[in-house]
């Protein structure tokens, strides 16, 4: 390493080609980089999912998921398999240990899957996908006073003319029904003719169609031979003939159908603002940029689309990433250009002039070279990645402060400026590049967070890690070049500017000085000599108490997760089994208007000059939220759920939280007749409910009475609120099944089960690709006759002889109950009960606590082969410090091993290392100074805290060894070291701090939940200074005590010789 260093010094042109290559390829890739507002990400995970219109959740279950976990639980590494089970879809997730290969886990299911043979013959084909985080860029509302078949045709038009700008690539059209053509024939007509439903469907498929009948050749020619009859509109098939009588009559299917070329039969709304709607997301593929696909959308929309629409119809940007990413692009970058002020202030205030530039520039050219490894890795400009980087500023320039300060040092030494750089650099290179892995290994652990949680934050770890890793290099290679004509003789003359600044930092170091030389000294002096040393020790360790009752006593809570504040709060409603689509619809319109009236009741408290509460509000009835895109799934659906999403003012533009518009909207709504389950939440990503507790019991065992018992016991629990469950009795259904009489018919079970389904659900006679649509052409009975009992009474089963008799005939009906929703969690039937908490009350680890210790033990006891298991919040939780636990014991064996291999030592590294608990006493206590909650982020924080606060205990521990080698006393080796070492700590700790301040101090609502990974390192590095400085030399001088009494009692018991005198004179100097 020496060689590299003094080589790079004396070869000027190597170092700067060098410079000005990373500085180019950094900026080069920076302009290529996707901006997104927060990273993409796949997770863990693949989902399996399939559709069995009209199948009941129990079918579902039994014929679909069963096999599929059947078929899946002997693939290796998988953690867990979860089934969700709704009308007419099932879905299995299937989550893998980290540290597998999921595309190859991916291609193994896929072939898993297509082994199954056993799936029910109308389910459709099984959809397999990688589960990620969805990359829609832009929704655009279609909305007016037109049908929703006007407003499909405008939508399809503008999906098509979108898709064929320059920028975009994926279009999908959303919150609105699919194309159907229904072919309505009634039972009485059916009889009279003597057809059934799947004869006429039978007939339809064979009079549409369009098949190759292969070719003639000719000697110079291939023709080819093609069968066209294909059918499209509506009176192409109602001009099929359906049958020809014995005289040459012809019966068309308009003579016993009636033929509705529509929408499928579907419950399923839309509205915005009150007006019909239907929705145009726009999705980034690839590297496709945001701000691009954004601006070339909007201004299409304003420059060609709008003008061409008819009156009473309007589109509005609903949902605009291009926006939130801005904003919050604009707001870390204003906190970085502060941050990298104050240091550069800060560098200018205590380095000469030159040093504090150099120091600078190394900032940028690692920076920049940073962005060049990012793009290689895959990643984003994006607005965690971006927090690495103003994480990074007062990090960064660690390693050049302590660089430049030697060289100028052997400067001042009057050695040459070439000579002051090689040896300056040479002598600190050790301890540089140690405290550097020390601090890049500190920060690994934050890698290793499971879930999604992991793969949304790992962006801050990684980039700060590479950027410490460029900075080293830099500040071994590039700055010693950079400093290699640095000329500090008395014969200097500055310029001006040089020579005022020299005059305010002369000011500075004079009062430094005096500080060092003065109350410093007197206080190492004290703390160092004999048992005084105990003073600071048991200090320390009464502030390690005074932290731990700080949290222990909830003076500083901890909430795992912070909220993050956006433009969105969303209400999702879930009715009781069995509501129809008409009462879902009703209820929503109330939670609409109730949000309406929380938004009054807000801008009443308002200036008059401050902007609306309430944006807009989009409302959909009969279908759940999914992620669309290219890889995502389709959104969950049914006649009781719903979703009313309002959009609230930008949060740069209030000073109010979106938490208060929750808190209103949910006051607003109150009491809810036949509401399952009501939940309003704006979160963007979070860890799940605070609240979720998972209840199995074996199959066929109810677990109703246990359900009722917990519900009781949370309801007594303060801060809880909004408690529901997914256990329902199930929403009525009949059931079929054959009489013995069925047998004298010939008739079997699938002639019962195929002709009901035909009738009541509908048989698909064929298909028709209208453009982008593929059209369904269903058979069924009209509306009119499947919408009763009586109506299911009334039909007619066809006997394989042809004759036609009653259903009640050859079946009998009973009463069921069919639950709408069945959950599972490796091959068990769940039930989750979950709740809101209102986290002014209690923390959602208080009340977890609570309902381990009091509430759940009474329940295991009561309720024999009852499973109970924490989900949500308190699942991620675990996982989490399961995680970080097993990373960060790794990672502090490692640095451990590092420093050891350093000073050649297995005690010192541990005098090193007793920074770590002295830096969390700073987090802590900046915590409980800004009024905020320790989260998941300020864990960040202090797990990276540890690898920079030993960076100053570990320059202090090495310049004691270099004093002690030289022939000094310990204690005065100490004394001296600390008084040398405290200008460079005192700088790195000041600049650490001061690259984070502005995000500490930022008002803006959307940087909140930032905040506690920046008080972390900030308070923890400024608090932390202090104490350290205090602290590591009398526990130094602790462990030299030690160490010299037990080898003199060895000595003395062993030897039998004087005791150690490690005095140069012969005698023990202390």
């Amino acid at each position: 390493m020496n060689s590299i260093i003094k080589w790079m010094a004396e070869h000027p042109v190597a170092a700067n080609l060098i410079t000005m290559f990373v500085v180019a390829l950094g900026a080069l890739s920076a302009i290529q980089m996707p901006q997104k507002t927060f990273p993409d990400f796949t997770l863990d995970a693949v989902s399996v999912s399939v559709s069995y219109p009209g199948a009941s959740p129990i079918e579902i279950q039994a014929s679909i998921v069963r096999p599929i976990e059947d078929q899946l639980s002997g693939i290796d590494g998988i953690d867990s398999i979860t089934a969700t089970i709704s009308e007419g879809r099932g879905g299995v997730s299937v989550s893998f240990l980290r540290g597998e290969d999921i595309k190859a886990k991916l291609d193994e299911i896929k072939t898993e899957i297509d082994r199954i043979r056993v799936f029910p013959v109308d389910a459709d084909e099984p959809s397999v996908l990688q589960a990620n985080n969805n990359s829609r860029v832009l929704e655009i509302a279609l909305h007016g006073d037109a049908t929703e078949a006007v407003l499909k045709e405008a939508a399809e038009r503008l999906k098509d003319e979108l898709t064929a700008l320059d920028s975009i690539s994926y279009v999908e059209i959303g919150s609105t029904r699919d194309y159907e053509v229904s072919i309505e024939v009634s039972r009485d007509t059916l009889r009279a003719y003597g057809i059934t439903i799947a004869e006429v469907a039978q007939v339809i498929g064979q009079s549409s169609l369009e098949l190759p009948g292969g070719s003639i050749e000719t000697d110079t020619v291939a023709i080819p031979i093609r069968t066209t009859g294909r059918n499209y509109t509506q009176s192409d098939f109602e001009n099929i003939v359906i049958r020809t009588n014995a005289d040459g009559g012809r019966v068309y299917l308009r003579d016993i159908a009636n033929v509705v070329d529509g929408f499928e039969d579907t419950d399923l709304s839309a509205k915005f603002n009150g007006e019909t709607a239907v929705s145009i997301n726009v999705f980034r593929v690839g590297d496709e940029q945001v701000l691009a696909i954004v601006s070339e959308a909007i201004n299409y929309l304003n420059s060609e689309f709008r003008p061409s629409l008819e009156d009473g119809i309007d589109t509005t940007i609903w949902q605009n990433e291009a926006t939130n990413l801005q904003d919050r692009i604009d707001l870390l970058m204003k906190n970085a250009a502060i941050g990298l002020f104050l240091v550069v202030l800060c560098l200018a205030l205590f380095l000469d002039i030159r040093l504090a530039f150099w120091s600078a520039i190394g900032i940028g050219v690692s920076f920049t070279a940073t962005f060049a490894i990012m793009g290689a890795l895959g990643m984003s400009i994006n607005m965690i990645s971006l927090f690495g980087f103003i994480l990074a500023i007062g990090i960064v320039v660690d390693n050049a402060i302590v660089v430049s300060e030697n060289i100028y040092t052997n400067g001042k030494k009057g050695m040459t400026t070439m000579q002051a750089a090689v040896k300056g650099t040479q002598r600190i290179a050790i301890p540089v590049v140690f405290s550097a892995l020390t601090t890049i290994v500190a920060f690994w652990p934050l890698t290793q967070l499971p879930g999604t949680l992991g793969k949304f934050l790992t962006d801050i770890p990684v980039v700060v890690m590479i950027v410490l890793s460029l900075s080293l290099l830099q500040a071994l290679i590039i700055l010693p070049r950079n400093l290699s004509s640095l000329d500090v003789s008395p014969s200097y003359r500055p310029n001006l500017v040089f020579r005022i600044l020299n005059i305010i930092r002369a000011i500075v170091d004079k009062v430094l000085q005096w500080f060092i030389h003065v109350p410093l000294d007197a206080v190492l002096r004290f703390t160092t000599k004999g048992f005084a040393i105990v003073i600071p020790i048991a200090c320390s360790i009464a502030l390690m108490i005074v932290t731990v009752g700080l949290l222990s006593f909830g003076y500083v809570k901890f909430n795992f997760f912070p909220s993050i504040d956006g433009y969105f709060v969303r209400a999702s409603i879930q009715m009781n089994d069995g509501t129809t689509f008409e009462m879902t619809q009703k209820v929503a319109e109330e939670v609409r208007d109730a949000a309406r009236r929380a938004g009054a009741n807000i801008q009443s408290k308002l200036p008059q000059s401050a902007p609306a509460v309430i944006v807009g509000v989009n409302m959909i009835v009969g279908q759940g939220i999914a992620g669309g895109g290219p890889e995502g799934g389709d959104a969950a659906g049914g006649a009781t759920i719903a979703n009313v999403v309002v959009q609230i003012t930008d949060p740069t533009l209030r000073d109010w939280k979106t938490t208060e518009f929750e808190a209103a909207w949910r006051t607003a709504i109150g009491p809810v007749a036949s509401v399952k389950s009501l939940t309003v939440t704006a979160e963007l990503i979070g860890a799940g409910d605070a609240v979720a507790i998972e209840l199995s019991l074996p199959d066929g065992q109810d677990i109703t009475p246990v359900v009722d018992d917990l519900r009781e016991a949370l309801r007594k629990i303060p801060g809880l609120f909004s408690i529901r469950d997914d256990n329902s009795a199930g929403r009525l259904e009949y059931r079929l099944a054959l009489r013995e009489e069925a047998r004298l018919y010939g008739v079997t079970l699938s002639d019962l089960a195929n002709q009901t389904r035909a009738g009541f659900f509908g048989l698909e006679a064929t298909s028709v690709q209208r453009g982008a649509d593929n059209v369904a052409v269903m058979v069924r009975y009209p509306r009119s006759e499947r919408n009763s009992l009586s109506d299911l009474m009334s039909t007619w089963i066809t006997t394989p002889s042809g004759d036609q008799i009653p259903l009640n005939t050859v079946a009998k009906i009973e009463e069921g109950q069919s639950p709408s929703q069945i959950l599972r969690r490796n091959g068990r039937q769940v039930t989750t009960l979950t709740a809101e908490l209102d986290i002014a009350v209690a923390t959602s680890s208080e009340v977890n606590e609570v309902i381990e210790a009091d509430i759940l033990p009474v329940l295991i006891t009561k309720y024999s082969n009852l499973i109970v298991k924490a989900g949500g919040e308190q699942r991620q939780q675990s996982d989490a410090q399961s995680a970080l636990s097993q990373a960060l014991g790794i990672a502090l064996f490692v640095i451990f091993a590092l420093l050891a291999l350093a000073f050649r030592s297995y005690v010192q590294p541990i005098v090193v290392m007793s920074a770590i608990p002295l830096g969390l006493i700073g987090a802590v206590t900046g915590h409980y100074i800004m009024g905020i909650p320790l989260t998941i982020l300020s864990i960040f924080g202090i797990i990276g805290l540890s690898g920079v606060v030993i960076n100053n205990s570990l320059v202090m521990v090495d310049v004691f060894n270099e004093h002690i080698k030289g022939g000094m006393a310990v204690r005065e080796a100490v004394i001296l070291g600390t008084k040398q070492r405290f200008r460079p700590i005192l700088l790195t700790s000041l600049t650490t701090f001061l690259g984070v301040y502005p995000l500490i101090m930022e008002t803006s609502l959307q940087a909140q939940f930032l905040i506690p990974l920046a008080v972390s390192i900030g308070y923890g590095v400024l608090f932390g200074t202090v104490i350290i400085v205090l602290t590591v030399p009398a526990i130094f001088m602790a462990q030299y005590y030690v160490s010299l009494g037990l080898h003199n009692i060895y000595k003395t018991v062993f030897v039998k010789s004087e005791p150690l005198d490690l005095s140069v004179n012969g005698k023990n100097r202390i």
